[in-house]
């Protein structure tokens, strides 16, 4: 099938950061170049969160890949409780100002346990997108599919 009948035709989807052991210290997604793309959904999900964790997710744009004046955007900022284990959250940001972003969770006071972060950029002005990343993302499409052995 051609042109964009399946979302993942629609939508690039990348893991911009690996799960990440216990600790403190602040993790910082890979950027996302937006050139192209309307918006961006970041995903993740905490792991064990030690009781008094302090840790919030929120985004950051910059119009430098390397993020060196990275500015956080108003409003993205998402706390997480420290009873909130093994939770999904995700920020969404449609039309940024800038062409890069990044998610930034922060930890603190605790050890939390992290897993991947995904970005899913959507809106794209050149479809359909291809979303296998030789050992990174595999996927497959199936339209209409009899019933049978998988």
């Amino acid at each position: 099938m051609t042109g964009v009948g399946f979302l993942g035709d629609a939508v690039k989807i990348t893991k911009v950061a690996n799960a990440t052991a216990a600790g403190t210290s602040a993790i910082n997604s890979s950027v996302v170049d937006m050139q192209g793309y309307d918006g961006c959904l970041f995903l993740t999900t905490a792991g064990a969160i030690t009781a008094g964790g302090v840790q919030s997710l929120k985004v950051q744009q910059d119009e430098a890949v390397g993020m060196g004046a990275a500015a956080d955007l108003a409003g993205t900022n998402i706390t997480v409780a420290d009873d909130d284990n093994n939770q999904s959250f995700w920020l969404d940001v449609k039309r940024p100002r800038e062409r890069y972003l990044r998610l930034v969770i922060s930890r603190a006071t605790q050890n939390s346990v992290w897993g991947e972060i995904y970005a899913i950029q959507y809106r794209g002005r050149s479809l359909p997108v291809s979303n296998n990343v030789t050992d990174t993302i595999t996927g497959e499409k199936h339209e209409s599919p009899a019933e049978g052995a998988a």
